[in-house]
């Protein structure tokens, strides 16, 4: 069995509703949500001024599933729930309906050509920092080698 944490962040209204409907369909196609964290409300990462605030939160999810079938899931549930990919080169960050991380997976560093993990910039984000510390704080980072709750410092 394997344990995935996961990053979930929407920011098109209703934010909520699609949280909750990602986390569903993550129990339904990649496992069970073992521990959740508290929902947070955020301000958008290197967006515009004017780009609506995300609703952000973390989950441990434990999984028969592999990583790269962790990610394919996930690309179904985003495409599901309307998530739609940035169209020019310019965006590199866009408002979306959900948008969910790998952001570890067991003890593992991975490097695919779709997948980084750990996360490549988990340490850099307080939004995720945040609420996985809440679910993972005693959880060192593979590479850094420093415990989640002293990255979040």
């Amino acid at each position: 069995m394997n344990s995935a944490y996961l990053g979930l962040g929407s920011n098109i209204y209703p934010r909520i509703i699609y949280i909750y409907h990602a986390l569903h369909l993550i129990q339904k196609h990649i496992g069970e949500i073992e521990k959740m964290s508290t929902i947070y409300q955020t301000s958008p990462w290197k967006m515009p001024e004017n780009t609506p605030f995300f609703y952000n939160l973390c989950v441990k999810v434990k999984t028969h599933l592999l990583p790269l079938q962790v990610l394919e899931h996930i690309f179904f549930i985003e495409k599901k729930l309307g998530r739609t990919k940035k169209t020019t080169s310019y965006e590199k960050y866009v408002s979306r309906t959900i948008d969910i991380d790998i952001l570890l997976f067991n003890n593992e560093i991975i490097q695919e050509e779709n997948l980084t993990v750990p996360h490549p910039f988990l340490h850099e984000r307080h939004f995720v920092l945040l609420p996985l510390s809440e679910i993972a704080g005693h959880f060192e980072h593979p590479v850094l080698k420093k415990k989640i709750k002293d990255l979040l410092k």
